[in-house]
């Protein structure tokens, strides 16, 4: 009998993946934009509407309250007013502050629209 090496164990379906198939624990969020290309104005119906509230996070008619969740605090990290760079995202120290209150609008919002759901 071969003397046995550690590759002979191996299931044979272990290595069946396609060399241009990505990584599978890389993990790709193009739901937040970077903060520099993200338009800072209110959208309209943030914090009363679906459709507003959902734009806030740049997230379609399809999200589930944990992308939802996942990307509020995204944005809490990077607008939070005693975290802000102004040179990241080209907001003022009191305009993050107003981005971040906009932020919690919509996400108490959904939190309730979720809850009833």
């Amino acid at each position: 009998m071969p003397p046995r090496n550690a590759r002979s164990h191996q299931s044979p379906l272990r290595n069946t993946r396609s060399d241009t198939s990505p990584p599978r624990n890389t993990r790709t969020n193009e739901n937040v934009p970077s903060p520099r290309n993200r338009d800072h104005e209110e959208p309209a119906g943030a914090g009363t509407h679906l459709l507003g509230s959902l734009k806030v996070f740049d997230l379609g008619v399809e999200a589930t309250f944990l992308q939802v969740k996942a990307n509020r605090n995204k944005l809490a990290r990077i607008y939070h007013p005693d975290k802000h760079r102004s040179e990241m995202t080209g907001l003022t120290q009191e305009g993050a502050k107003q981005y971040m209150q906009i932020i919690n609008r919509a996400y108490k919002f959904l939190q309730e629209y979720f809850e009833r759901r």
